[in-house]
């Protein structure tokens, strides 16, 4: 990154962290049991019972939130192209996604007996607002890196390249093969941390790439 941080940069570098460990909450959750409870599906630590679930749900509003603010300054720092418009409608999708899965959590935490069509229902509904708030965020991550694939910042587009590979194809592969082969649970868990953490370290990007204006005279970008 290029360039003197303003006092507003600075502000936005903060959005983007806090926004980042806002949606890595089950890192709260885990210290908070006394680091116990990683080998359990995270959305399971949102659900009715679970001993955290109103706090990780406040998590994900605040993290939503926060994301919104940044937009607005990521388009600003983008270049003026029409993958900057696939980059913030994505990157808004994932905010309101996961604000509405926060909302509809799933029905039940871990031991508990889910049999009833109205919990079936539930489920479905906060799997697919989940799954629509993360798939927006990786397509969004993947037009940031075509969108500065010539202009840079070289370390974004790079990020963005690393980021939308492992935390998004591998470990959401991993993902789905675990409830395909029906692996132990702690498979899934462990492959959805790692998930969700490359998207925690998106929105910290975000924030360092809409923290300073870029001077596209002297920026460098290329393909990895």
């Amino acid at each position: 990154m290029s360039g003197r941080v303003s006092r507003r940069g600075a502000i936005l570098i903060i959005i983007g962290v806090l926004a980042g460990a806002a949606y890595s909450s089950f890192v709260l959750d885990w210290v908070l049991r006394g680091f116990e409870g990683m080998s359990e599906v995270v959305s399971q630590l949102a659900a009715p019972g679970a001993p955290h679930a109103t706090l990780s749900r406040m998590m994900d509003l605040l993290c939503a939130a926060l994301v919104l603010v940044l937009l607005p300054y990521v388009g600003a720092a983008m270049p003026p192209r029409p993958m900057r418009t696939v980059v913030l409608i994505s990157t808004l999708l994932f905010a309101v996604g996961a604000a509405a899965a926060a909302v509809v959590t799933a029905p039940c935490s871990e031991g508990t007996v889910c049999d009833s069509a109205a919990d079936r229902s539930q489920s479905v509904l906060h799997n697919a607002l989940s799954t629509a708030s993360d798939v927006g965020l990786y397509i969004g991550m993947a037009a940031a890196w075509a969108a500065t694939r010539r202009t840079g910042p070289g370390w974004f587009h790079r990020c963005a390249w690393w980021l939308f590979w492992g935390s998004g194809l591998v470990a959401g592969a991993l993902m789905g093969l675990s409830v395909v082969a029906d692996w132990p649970e702690w498979a899934l868990a462990t492959s959805q941390r790692l998930h969700i953490a490359g998207m925690s370290a998106w929105l910290v990007c975000l924030g360092m790439f809409a923290s300073v204006q870029p001077d596209r005279a002297s920026r460098a970008g290329g393909s990895p």
